[in-house]
């Protein structure tokens, strides 16, 4: 009997202690913080289960198939992958023990890693790899939706996804994502997921772009980028839009374009290399799991038009750079 009440109360306390969010439509139940963001009642069901990893995590037994690497210390991130799982490692934050059938991921955080810190890098690293391994291929991209229909915009890092955004956004069109753009293919039309209800800038864009001081904003745990909630600020659609366009970014030099902004439509080829381009995680796939999303990526692009924007750089340009895309929205 003394160790049945022992058990029930382990029982209790984990109750207790376990969340449930969602993000990007999948429903993850979590026995740690991940913080407010997408903190949801408990749902009907449960996509994927998150725990800390107590009694340690599973040995590797398969090679390193994805990395970022670092001048200093080697790497930053090394990824594993075999028939037992995927392991993520991110330097100073936390290992991440995905399971073969990505519906359970395990966490041993790094000694003295921040709960900030250890949740952002969950969302950002390891939600988009369940994504992807729950059949939604992801966009490195930022979207906005205008006149009903998500507007995307592709971009290396730099090129000024989150300020565009932001100026839209600023402009009235509604927040459908900041850096993450799951699809899913629903009756023939492929639709683009909302993501969490925030947006991050660089502070010298939440002053310029939306004149908010940067110095009141909250910081990106580990990053200079400030936050922004979407309360006051912006409107969120709850559910899916229709991909209407999507737009790869390039910012030139103000003195190099002789327009402010210039549309460049591109091939069919050379818009599918795009999408995988800047499809995220997906080195850390296999190629039966991303011939998966090839039939998502067809569809897209046999019913909407992917275009190169060329703009000038610099913030006296991006209401012309909006104006354009809102022109465009309203005719398609």
């Amino acid at each position: 009997m003394p160790q049945s009440t022992s058990l029930g109360t382990h029982a209790a306390a984990q109750q207790e202690r376990l969340s449930w969010h969602s993000f990007y439509g999948l429903y993850l139940e979590s026995d740690f913080p991940l913080g407010a963001t997408g903190l949801i009642d408990r749902p009907e069901r449960v996509d994927v289960e998150v725990r800390l990893a107590t009694d340690g995590l599973p040995e590797p037994d398969g090679p390193v198939i994805a990395w970022m690497p670092c001048p200093q210390h080697g790497f930053d991130v090394t990824v594993r992958r075999g028939s037992g799982g995927t392991w993520i490692w991110h330097r100073a934050v936390a290992t991440f023990f995905i399971a073969s059938h990505a519906r359970s991921v395990l966490v041993s955080p790094d000694s003295g890693v921040e709960g900030a810190v250890l949740s952002t890098h969950f969302v950002d690293a390891v939600v988009p790899y369940l994504l992807n391994r729950h059949g939604y291929p992801v966009l490195h991209a930022g979207a906005v939706v205008l006149n009903g229909g998500a507007i995307a915009f592709v971009a290396p890092t730099g090129q000024g996804k989150s300020s565009l955004v932001a100026a839209l956004l600023h402009r009235q069109a509604a927040l459908l994502t900041d850096d993450a753009l799951p699809l899913k293919l629903t009756h023939g039309s492929v639709f683009g997921i909302p993501g969490p209800r925030r947006i991050k800038v660089w502070p010298d864009s939440a002053e310029h772009v939306l004149s908010l001081h940067a110095e009141t904003l909250s910081r990106v745990p580990g990053s200079v980028k400030c936050v922004i909630e979407g309360d006051g600020y912006f409107q969120q659609p709850q559910d899916a839009a229709p991909v209407s366009a999507i737009y790869v970014l390039q910012r030139l030099p103000a003195r190099s374009v002789e327009e402010a902004v210039q549309l460049v439509d591109l091939s069919r080829r050379e818009a599918f290399a795009t999408l995988l381009e800047h499809s995220v995680v997906r080195a850390q796939l296999l190629p039966e799991e991303e011939g998966r999303h090839l039939p998502v990526y067809a569809r897209l692009l046999s019913t909407i038009p992917v275009r190169l924007l060329r703009y000038a750089s610099g913030y006296a340009y991006l209401n012309d750079v909006c104006a354009a895309i809102e022109a465009e929205a309203r005719g398609i």
